[in-house]
């Protein structure tokens, strides 16, 4: 339900969600999943301090292969002005590229979250070419995706994922 409000650009009311299930404490939740999309979504809503917090308790928690998570984190570390951080957990997936397989949709949020467009719209691009369900399917709707919207490659990165325009 909180990530269909976040499709619908209804960041306030996902925050009225969040703040609910932070206060059922006893919730059996994923943790790790639950601080991520809380993270985003306090990110989205301009609430740099609370969405850092999370993200600074959540990155010792979360296995190392959790590379859309990690590349959430830094999202919200480069959104809230700490681009060290964010740019940490870059390197961080670059050490683990030199080890094995590391999935697109890490960089893509993180260099999405730095601004850096030119480098995010490749990562997308690998992510659309490696079938990667969880950015395809937040192409159209994510708002944190605003800035890539009015630029042709977007539209190019939907066809070739094959989403309408």
């Amino acid at each position: 339900y909180i990530n269909g409000l976040v499709a619908a650009n209804d960041i306030d009311n996902a925050l009225v969600e969040i703040e609910q299930l932070f206060a059922l404490r006893s919730l059996a939740i994923d943790k790790p999943r639950f601080f991520t999309n809380a993270a985003m979504i306090y990110t989205l809503a301009g609430q740099y301090d609370r969405s850092v917090a999370l993200v600074d308790e959540l990155l010792s928690h979360i296995p190392p292969q959790a590379f859309l998570m990690r590349g959430r984190m830094a999202y919200a570390y480069a959104r809230a002005g700490k681009v060290e951080q964010a740019q940490a957990i870059i390197d961080d997936l670059q050490r683990m590229e030199e080890g094995g397989y590391v999935s697109p949709s890490g960089y893509f949020w993180a260099y999405l979250g730095l601004g850096q467009l030119d480098q995010a719209f490749e990562w997308l691009n690998r992510a659309i070419e490696q079938n990667s369900f969880l950015i395809i399917m937040t192409m159209k709707t994510h708002p944190a995706l605003a800035p890539m919207r009015s630029d042709p490659r977007f539209e190019e990165a939907l066809a070739k994922a094959g989403l309408p325009l």
